[in-house]
């Protein structure tokens, strides 16, 4: 439940769930084209492989434009700031399967 929508509102439906489980459907940049990669439990609520996150999405996405995503950048007041801390989605670019 979301700490600011109490349990009996209209909106607890939309707003009162984290999801666990997201799809993306990407092509081009070296992507295998066809695969499935990652499955869920039965009711689609939680990874029942190797979980993958945004930031590794994000990771994936560096990689295929040739930028790494452990680059470190600077933001206005001089402070370290990384691209991105997740590790790209290897399977995404062989056909060896992170299925499980």
């Amino acid at each position: 439940m979301h700490p600011a929508v109490p349990h009996d509102s209209p909106y607890c439906e939309i707003l009162c769930c984290w999801a666990a489980i997201f799809s993306a459907a990407l092509a081009g940049g070296g992507v295998l084209e066809g695969q499935t990669i990652g499955r869920s439990d039965k009711i689609g609520a939680y990874p029942a492989s190797r979980p993958f996150a945004p930031a590794d999405l994000a990771a994936t996405i560096y990689q295929s434009l040739g930028i790494d995503p452990a680059t470190e950048v600077r933001d206005r007041l001089n402070r370290p700031v990384w691209l991105c801390t997740g590790e790209p989605i290897a399977p995404l670019f062989s056909a060896a399967r992170a299925v499980g």
